[in-house]
């Protein structure tokens, strides 16, 4: 009985202790930024890694509100406010800490509000996370995201109340989408990406000459561009790099730059500037109404016409039917073999057998009886 009880008060400390290890302390962090009606500007700086992140708009109501939820135990997470009469600066942070290193996005998720009474400046640092931002109809003055292996998605489906006057975008290794930047309503947009898979539409743009600046080391970028929209474009063909301009409107003036013959710089349009290194680049026209849908792994599919109807496929058509085989005739019964003729005797030679009979005389008399 001793030894059994041992046994259960081990295997019970075993319990203990894992779940001691397994536990998880979650906590939440829900509050708001109350309305400042003297402030005009809000520069938003963010620092946030590991962590899944969702940013949206409201209009009117509190300057910022936001809801966290995190694991205290290995996550600290704070939201600093600092008033400078007709400006404010707001700090949302995380830092990990030092004693754990074993959490992942799960153990952080961010979900942030912007109400659009306000002119934003906004600067996004984001580490290893997944993020999807709205910032539709909020008025946004400069925008800069530094972003590192992180999968996401930027989007504007409405135009910016104002012209911003600064978009820069440094993407490291992840995935992210950014659609509509013509609705961002910048005068120039300056992306920067390192090896991983980007998908820049501008959908949106409407009036107004605007330029891109465009540099990708090892890692593919899409460019998305509305049908109706003048565009030059000017890149650095080589031998280690992949650029794929789609389109018969597009007009090889020179050796590495292209134009559509509705293009006159100064009045509407798009003027692309593309370095890519060891990359590949694929410029295509879209539709004016986009729809991304999931394909088979991580990739995004548009379709240029609205809609995705999938093609009609033709039935395939009946088989004829196969002949029937005729019965092979049966093979006659093998006739019985004829009767071997009984062989006669062999006739008996008296004078042959003597032959092979010895002599008594000459038989050998040394062996004894």
């Amino acid at each position: 009985m001793r030894g059994k009880s041992i046994v259960i008060l081990v295997l019970l400390s075993l319990v203990l202790v894992f779940d001691s290890v397994l536990a998880r302390d979650i906590e939440r962090l829900k509050d708001s930024i109350p309305a400042k009606p003297d402030v005009k500007e809000v520069k938003l700086d963010m620092d946030i890694d590991a962590a899944k992140i969702k940013i949206s708009s409201h209009t009117d109501g509190e300057m910022l509100s936001y809801n966290v939820r995190y694991d205290v135990d290995k996550i600290d997470v704070g939201v600093d406010y600092e008033d400078r009469g007709k400006s404010g600066e707001i700090e949302l942070y995380q830092k990990k800490h030092r004693r754990k290193f074993d959490f992942d996005s799960d153990d952080c998720r961010w979900n942030i509000s912007l109400s659009d009474a306000y002119s934003w400046d906004i600067v996004m640092d984001i580490g290893f996370a997944e993020c999807r931002a709205d910032f539709s109809g909020l008025p946004i003055s400069k925008l800069r995201m530094d972003v590192g292996a992180t999968e996401g998605r930027l989007k504007f489906t409405t135009m910016n109340p104002i012209t911003m006057s600064e978009m820069n975008i440094d993407a490291g290794a992840g995935e992210f989408d950014f659609i509509g930047l013509g609705y961002a309503n910048a005068d120039h947009y300056d992306f920067d990406g390192g090896a991983g898979e980007f998908r820049l539409d501008f959908t949106g743009l409407a009036e107004g000459f605007h330029t891109v600046s465009i540099d990708i080391g090892v890692g593919e970028v899409t460019i998305e561009l509305p049908d109706d929209l003048p565009v030059r474009i000017e890149t650095d063909e080589g031998w280690f790099n992949s650029i794929n301009i789609r389109g018969k409107e597009f007009e090889e003036i020179s050796d590495g730059i292209y134009e559509t013959s509705d293009f006159k710089k100064g009045s509407f349009g798009l003027e692309i500037e593309m370095d890519i290194g060891m990359g590949e680049a694929t410029i295509r026209r879209v539709g004016s109404e986009l729809e991304f849908e999931r394909a088979r792994g991580r990739r995004f599919v548009s379709y240029p016409h609205g809609r995705y109807e999938p093609p009609v496929i033709p039935a395939i058509p009946a088989m004829p039917a196969i002949p029937a085989i005729p019965a092979i005739p049966a093979i006659p019964a093998i006739p019985a073999m004829l009767a071997i003729p009984d062989i006669p005797a062999i006739p008996v030679f008296p004078e042959l057998l003597e032959l092979w009979v010895i002599p008594e005389t000459q038989q050998d008399r040394s062996i004894p009886d």
